[in-house]
């Protein structure tokens, strides 16, 4: 049997109402070498009846005995992916009608990088639990590809200049299949943390060495009722959705890092994908080193409860991180600060339109109420449906790195015409200064070709350049 160029893999826990359209965007592409994996985490028998009211040859159900933990989960799906390239889809995510004819065309034109990570929309679904942010588009309009050391993204990730999006997760990239069976053979399985698309991004970093960064939307993430970054980072940590996330990993045995508090704060995803990485892959790097004073600072920050007594007990929990570094520990203690409460991170952009990052529509005007017609609109926005996307065009930094290249040799060339009118102006004065001195010296009966050449080098000082 032939390999499939690409493996779609769907893992998916009681979501039947948001898998279908998912689903729906994954058989709507304008490719056909492709199959697609549903891993049902064990869920009713409306999510079955989802897959087999498709009817399609291409897609494979798979069906846990019990509720396992999201990296069991993962893991069992993607072991039953045949494809050369592999990507995880969310449940509530939709795939463009042109994503896997272009990451093909990508692919060919690149030599077969071993991982392809692009950039993607945002889509709050009407039943998103955190208020005021549903029914939002946010889509991003930059069209740029380049070549990204792994390493050295890894790098600047770490030190907080860019976000763990910018490597090539499995959930926002396609991974070849031979990365795949390097990590399994290095570290045992695909998906050791809690967090496996945030870990496989420094995983496949580091591996890969190199990969393909693409700067255009090839994707619609969705944001739905039940997403489990919701749950467990935007809404309160009492919610079930939440709750059952991290007792099916307790129960597998799977913890944050030892550095890190069993609290759901923003920092620890990256922080705890990155420790847990670096433990297993590349311990002795030592260019990729976490600031663990800056990450306890951040985790501070990072609070959100504003009862004294929850504040009080979230600070003990990450000073008990600490009991491994005297130092640190002295620094906590005496120096560390005690920030305000954390807000809660805005999923709707200050500015509808175009805000100079990206687009942001409310979708309720354009009858937009699932991630397949997110997935319809954002494709009508961009104008592709057939044909070669285009990767030339200047990124609004770009352009203003160039519009400041150009305004300092304007600068200059003022500054450069100032300096010579000074001279000038010097000149001059010294001109009239040295025919004064000569008439007041008698000197006018001179011969004129001996004045002349006495006057000869200050008019040229004063000729124009």
């Amino acid at each position: 049997m032939k390999q499939p160029r690409f493996s779609l893999v769907i893992p998916t826990r009681e979501r039947a109402e948001t898998l279908r359209y998912s689903l729906q965007t994954c058989l709507e592409q304008d490719f056909e070498d492709y199959e697609i994996i549903v891993a049902d985490n064990h869920s009713s028998p409306a999510t079955r009846e989802v897959v087999d009211a498709v009817a399609s040859p291409r897609v494979k159900y798979l069906r846990a005995n019990r509720p396992l933990a999201m990296n069991d989960n993962w893991e069992a799906a993607v072991e039953q992916a045949t494809g050369e390239y592999v990507k995880v889809l969310g449940d509530d995510d939709g795939l463009m009608p042109f994503a896997l004819r272009e990451i093909d065309r990508l692919l060919i034109a690149h030599n077969s990088p071993r991982a392809i990570r692009y950039d993607r929309g945002l889509y709050t679904w009407p039943n998103i639990l955190v208020a005021g942010a549903a029914n939002n588009l946010r889509l991003p309009l930059d069209r740029w590809q380049h070549t990204v050391n792994g390493r050295s993204q890894i790098a600047r990730v770490v030190q907080n200049e860019v976000g763990a999006d910018t490597l090539p997760m499995i959930y926002n990239a396609f991974i070849h299949h031979s990365l795949i069976r390097e990590h399994k053979h290095r570290v045992g399985r695909l998906f050791p943390t809690c967090y496996p698309d945030v870990y496989s991004g420094f995983a496949f970093g580091y591996l890969s060495s190199s990969f393909l960064s693409v700067g255009f939307p090839m994707e619609i993430s969705g944001l739905s009722g039940k997403s489990n970054g919701v749950a467990t980072l935007l809404v309160d940590d009492k919610n079930p959705i939440a709750n059952e996330f991290f007792r099916l990993h307790r129960e597998r045995g799977v913890h944050h890092h030892r550095w890190l508090p069993d609290l759901n704060l923003l920092p620890v995803h990256a922080a705890d994908s990155f420790l847990h990485a670096k433990d297993w892959l590349f311990p002795d790097a030592s260019e990729l080193v976490l600031d663990r004073k800056n990450l306890i600072e951040r985790l501070l920050a990072s609070v959100m409860v504003t009862d004294p007594q929850a504040r009080a007990a979230a600070r003990q929990a990450i000073r008990a991180t600490l009991q491994d570094d005297a130092q640190l520990l002295r620094w906590f203690d005496t120096e560390a600060p005690d920030p305000p409460p954390a807000v809660l991170p805005q999923l709707r952009s200050w500015l509808d339109g175009y805000n100079g990052d990206f687009l942001s529509l409310d979708t309720t005007p354009f009858g937009v109420r699932t991630i397949s017609e997110a997935v319809r609109l954002a494709t009508n926005l961009l104008g592709v449906r057939n044909g070669e996307i285009k990767y030339d065009l200047p990124t609004r930094h770009e352009m203003n790195l160039s519009r400041e290249a150009l305004h300092k040799q304007i600068r200059e060339r003022d500054n450069h015409l100032q300096t010579l009118q000074a001279e000038r102006d010097a000149a001059r004065n010294e001109l009239a200064h040295a025919q004064s001195q000569l008439r007041q010296a008698a000197l006018r009966n001179l011969p004129r070709r001996l004045l002349n050449k006495l006057l000869a080098p200050l008019r040229q000082r004063i000729s124009p350049r």
